[in-house]
């Protein structure tokens, strides 16, 4: 199963997703739930591509299926901070339905 978990900052604002595991819904490699998974992280890091080197972290290690991307809105202007915000919670809203859904292969914690 694949755990997802938010982390907020004292504003309330998500400022870090992780996921750990693997869904096993379908062998490695072939499960629809962790593309899924992975896609959305794939878009956050996307929607981050501009932003200063020192503003977001992401780590995977495959071997222990096992994603994380961390903002430091600190090291954001307002504009971009307010727009990946709305990235931020999009992503928040794609992967609730996601564990709504295939709730025996993901859950949000």
């Amino acid at each position: 199963m694949t755990k997802i978990s938010f982390h907020h900052n004292s504003n309330g604002e998500i400022i870090r997703v992780e996921a750990r595991g693997h869904s096993g819904d379908a062998p490695e490699g072939e499960s629809i739930v962790c593309a899924g998974i992975s896609t959305v992280f794939e878009i956050l890091l996307a929607g981050a591509e501009d932003f200063p080197e020192k503003a977001i972290s992401f780590i995977e290690k495959n071997e222990e299926a096992w994603k994380k991307i961390h903002i430091k809105p600190e090291h954001l202007n307002w504009k971009q901070w307010i727009e990946y915000t709305r990235m931020l919670e999009a992503a928040r809203n794609v992967l609730e339905k996601m564990a709504d859904n295939y709730p025996q292969f993901c859950s949000i914690k």
